[in-house]
């Protein structure tokens, strides 16, 4: 005959009980700085920002927010534009968007100065897009603008902004 196996009622798991102890610890550290207004882990000082190269060449926007301007871009293609800013946000109708009484959906839509490359990101709707502010080079800049619908059909401009 089988013998009855005892089952012990109350198991426990060695790794909970680690785990429950370790919470346990850190719930009293800081229940016992929060008590005593101790000031806990104290982290190395970092350096200051001005230390590092590349923070001297930032500064905040709001030093010179005459260096930032909005230029509309019209559909005529023979539309250069003059500006002293340093960067520019550009607006303006997706001129391609309607043919023959069809609504066109927009897929994909890039603007570029090809000038330094600056890839700018481009707000689209079905009709209007807005870009962010595209930083100019000195002298020439060549903007380059595509537009590619989900039908396949592909629309580029460019648009030619002159520093001063």
């Amino acid at each position: 005959m089988m013998e009855p196996q005892t089952v012990r009622r109350f198991r426990s798991n060695p790794i909970e009980v680690l785990i429950f102890f370790v919470v346990g610890v850190v719930f009293l550290n800081s229940l016992y700085n929060l008590i005593y207004d101790q000031p806990g882990f104290h982290f190395a000082a970092l350096s200051p920002m001005s230390a590092n190269p590349i923070s001297e060449r930032r500064s905040p926007a709001s030093l010179a927010p005459t260096n930032l301007t909005t230029l509309e871009v019209p559909c005529d293609p023979n539309s250069d534009q003059n500006t002293s800013s340093n960067k520019v946000r550009l607006i303006g109708k997706i001129c391609t968007a309607l043919t023959e009484h069809t609504v066109r959906t927009l897929f994909k839509s890039e603007i570029t100065n090809t000038s330094n490359q600056f890839a700018a990101t481009v707000f689209a709707g079905p009709e209007k897009f807005s870009t962010d502010y595209i930083p100019l080079s000195p002298g020439k800049n060549s903007i380059h603008m595509v537009f590619s619908y989900q039908d396949g059909t592909v629309s580029s401009r460019d648009v030619l902004i002159i520093k001063d």
